[in-house]
């Protein structure tokens, strides 16, 4: 499954990654033939966005189900090259993968751009 756990504020909190999580990115602007380079430009905006909606999406789909700007605070205390992210960020790559047909995925995790 896609889901993984973090501690967040002293609370075991599930992160799930699928397609909802991907059409709240899609809507705030990521498009998915770049995340890589989105990931690469910004992390520091990029990942508490993911992880806001990855927690959001493992407990109802609910945008106010937590506040984006823990997020952050997770990442700070994490770092970002931490295990931790590293597993969580493994999570979600495999994740988009299983949604899309493999051809369609290059080597680099990118889907190519249609002609």
């Amino acid at each position: 499954m896609n889901e993984i756990k973090i501690k967040l504020n002293g609370k075991s909190i599930t992160l799930k990654f699928g397609s909802w999580v991907m059409m709240q990115l899609i809507e705030s602007g990521y498009e998915l033939a770049n995340l890589s380079d989105d990931i690469n430009k910004n992390p520091f905006k990029f990942i508490p966005k993911l992880l806001y909606l990855g927690a959001c999406n493992g407990k109802s789909k609910n945008l106010n189900d937590f506040n984006e700007g823990d997020f952050f605070e997770f990442l700070d205390s994490v770092g970002l090259d931490s295990k931790e992210l590293s597993d969580i960020l493994g999570l979600f790559t495999s994740s988009i993968r299983a949604d899309l047909p493999q051809e369609e995925v290059n080597e680099k995790g990118k889907v190519p751009k249609k002609k």
